[in-house]
């Protein structure tokens, strides 16, 4: 596991979701992380719809991974701990 990555979401959730989401298995190219692209942009999924969405945040990150990325992702992660605000 690292820092910055995907969010691993428990393994029934996964192996269902695969199963239903196109492309939530590409998510799985990256280590999972304690915090992540899909959690700063739009925080907890819940249901089929959000996890789509964050599916896509997830593979958005997973080929754009960079060093800039992660320290956005980090940045944002920091301000929403400290503030609270931004977080669902």
């Amino acid at each position: 596991m690292s820092l910055i990555g995907p969010r691993p979401d428990a393994y029934s959730h996964a192996e269902a979701f695969v199963e239903q989401l196109e492309g939530y298995k590409q998510r799985h190219r990256v280590k999972p992380g304690i915090t992540g692209l899909a959690q700063v942009e739009m925080g907890y999924a819940e249901g089929l719809g959000a996890t789509t969405v964050k599916a896509k945040y997830d593979n958005l990150y997973a080929s754009k991974a960079c060093g800039r990325l992660d320290v956005y992702i980090l940045g944002r992660t920091v301000y929403v701990v400290l503030t609270g605000f931004g977080s669902k």
